[in-house]
């Protein structure tokens, strides 16, 4: 049975075989309204005797309870949508029966090192109150209030988040989507899955490469078997997915694989670092060599402790080591290298694509080495030569490949649109950065405020910038394809 409370109280999540507290860093809901989805035969009738009202999933009996909903949305979280033992490929969750989960508390958090941008992007950890556990292939599914009662079905966002394979969720507060899905009437869904050495670096011998990969493939087929009795249209020219780093970096992989068009029409390609996605081979292989003590034995330290070590030797393979976790080519479900340009013209006429970067997105990586920090002081010359290094390496990492990717996909007859986005808070240093598009998304005040990127901020003035931004991507999901005539001055440039 899944219960889902929309009062968003910080209550225990009961699992099949314990209790795991949660802190709950944000309220969500504040009305006493009640959600249950009964994977069983009946609802309980026990505790909801009179207001329960029956949708048939392709799983099992979804019941929802009526009482005093007064929410713009309703959330379900934290369901998971697949299992997999350590270093094995996912299998569909297709039942919870005899099972009881609790979904009104946000899913478990892939184990992960500290992330040591998170002073500059949200001023603390936002998943520090977060239960870790391998078994992290959990989704959210936002909802606007009667979406269910509609007879149309409404088009479905699939959020991918970021974090170099290694860190983040999609169950952070950072990624809360009701802004997105009250405002623009669309259903998001946000996926989480594994990362670091849990999901990616396999060499396909002692672990199986693209693990993550393959979790997300098995959430995007979860949406296809039940996104209707949520609401949402399962067609795959209504499923667009969103993303933004290597989310968005996974996205345009996932658009490689061979049931690609049966799972989704549309996606946003926001910052991807495509130029350093190739020609990884020989650095996959050190590093596969730096993990290679790692097993199914060890522990969670053990493996966390080798994540480190082998960020560390891919800093000796220069700008590709800066993302030493990525899809491997060559392996399951991806084609080789020398065959992705030619599986992408496929798949061009099929899957319209929004892609861009944000105009400074380096000075989030480059403000953390010190020699380039110093420039600034230089006499005449400095701001320059900081600026000048700012925008070779977002176009190295972002903006090249981005335009690259926009000329093969129109010669291949793809329908593609190239975006750059310009917003920047008045006077601060980190201008345009690589992450600011997040708060303007998915504007959870409380979770993103205290952040460097946003000080000096003006929310209000944020929160109509970020209106104008949710209502693009929106109308992208809905099916048009964006041109210059929407570009939106100091926010984005359409291209």
């Amino acid at each position: 049975m899944i219960r889902a409370d929309l009062r968003g109280c910080d209550e225990p999540l009961l699992t099949q075989h314990h209790h795991v507290e949660r802190i709950i860093s944000s309220i969500i809901f504040e009305s006493s309204a009640k959600l249950s989805v009964d994977y069983g035969i009946h609802p309980c009738p026990s505790v909801y005797p009179t207001h329960d009202v029956p949708l048939r999933t392709p799983l099992d009996p979804l019941w929802h309870d009526h009482r005093n909903r007064t929410t713009g949305v309703i959330q379900f979280r934290g369901i998971p949508y697949a299992r997999a033992g350590r270093f094995e490929k996912p299998v569909a969750v297709t039942s919870w029966q005899g099972q009881h989960l609790e979904a009104i508390h946000r899913g478990p958090v892939c184990p992960q090192p500290p992330s040591p941008l998170d002073p500059l992007i949200t001023g603390n950890d936002p998943l520090k109150d977060m239960t870790r556990s391998e078994d992290c292939q959990h989704l959210t599914v936002t909802i606007p209030r009667n979406a269910r009662e509609r007879p149309d079905k409404l088009n479905v966002m699939v959020w991918i988040h970021g974090g170099s394979y290694v860190i983040g969720s999609g169950e952070s507060a950072t990624f809360d989507a009701q802004a997105l899905a009250s405002e623009q009437d669309v259903i998001i869904v946000s996926l989480s899955y594994r990362l670091g050495l849990f999901g990616f670096l396999g060499d396909g011998e002692g672990r199986e490469a693209n693990l993550g990969l393959f979790d997300l493939l098995e959430g995007l087929r979860w949406i296809q078997r039940n996104i209707v009795a949520f609401g949402g249209n399962p067609d795959p020219r209504s499923v667009t997915l969103f993303g933004e780093s290597a989310g968005a970096s996974a996205i345009a992989d996932l658009m490689l694989v061979e049931e690609a068009t049966e799972l989704f029409g549309r996606v946003i390609i926001q910052s991807a670092p495509l130029g350093i996605s190739r020609g990884r081979a020989k650095m996959n292989s050190a590093l596969n060599e730096a993990a290679r003590k790692i097993s199914r034995a060890s522990s969670i330290e053990d493996i966390l402790e080798t994540t480190t070590l082998v960020q560390g030797v891919g800093k000796a393979w220069g700008l590709v080591g800066s993302m030493p976790f990525s899809p491997a080519y060559g392996h399951a479900p991806l084609p080789s290298e020398s065959e992705v340009d030619k599986v992408r013209s496929t798949v061009a006429p099929k899957i319209a694509v929004l892609i861009g970067n944000n105009r400074d997105e380096a000075t989030l990586f480059l403000g953390q080495v010190p020699l380039v920090g110093r420039l600034k002081w230089l006499p005449f010359v400095g701001s320059w030569i900081q600026n000048a290094a700012v925008q070779w390496l977002t176009g190295a990492l972002y903006r090249q490949s981005a335009i690259e990717f926009v000329r093969m996909y129109r010669d291949a007859g793809g329908h593609v649109s190239r975006y750059e986005l310009t917003y920047c808070v008045a006077g601060n240093e980190m201008k345009s950065t690589h992450t600011i598009d997040l708060p303007l998304l998915f504007p959870n005040k409380s979770a993103w405020s205290a952040g460097r990127m946003l000080k000096g901020v003006d929310w209000d003035e944020m929160q109509v910038k970020g209106r104008a931004l949710r209502g693009l991507w929106a109308d992208f999901a809905r099916g048009r394809q964006l041109t210059a005539s929407d570009t939106v001055p100091g926010l984005v440039d359409l291209l």
